[in-house]
Parts: C-alpha cells; structure tokens; sequence
C-alpha cells in the first residue's frame, strides 16, 4: 500500500496528516476513510505519536532501546 501525504487520489494508500494547531494539547486518530488508512495529529509531533501508536497497537512493533535487538519487528503473514 503506497504512502501518500495529504489528500490523495486514486488506490488505497497510507494517509498521514498534520494539523498546525498551537498549543500543548494532541489529539491523534488513525482510522480506515474509504479504504485508505489515515493517520493524523492535530499537530506535527500527534501526527507522529498517531503513527507510533497505530504500529504498536494493530502491527505489534516495539522499541525498547536503540539497538537493533531492541526493536521489535513481528512477522506477517
């Protein structure tokens, strides 16, 4: 599935998308919108804890130190 910034047309693909909110508060989704995969902050640094969490919760990715033994990769099917 490619990766597309912002509005993309045409085949499923990877949406991030970044608001640029002020302020300290983030909010971050990621969802399934007319079958692209979107993820999305309400600022930069949301945008990029909503991708952190989407890989840790529905691909079981883990980093625990920075080595590569301390990343976690499962494998698919």
């Amino acid at each position: 599935m490619p990766v597309a910034r912002g509005d993309a047309a045409g085949s499923p693909c990877v949406r991030i998308e970044a608001g640029n909110t002020e302020g300290t508060d983030e909010r971050l989704e990621y969802a399934v919108e007319n079958g692209d995969l979107v993820i999305r902050g309400n600022m930069p640094r949301a945008a990029l804890h909503a991708t952190y969490l989407f890989l840790q919760r529905e691909l079981g990715v883990r980093w625990y130190f920075p080595d590569p033994e301390g990343e976690i990769y499962p494998k698919r099917e």
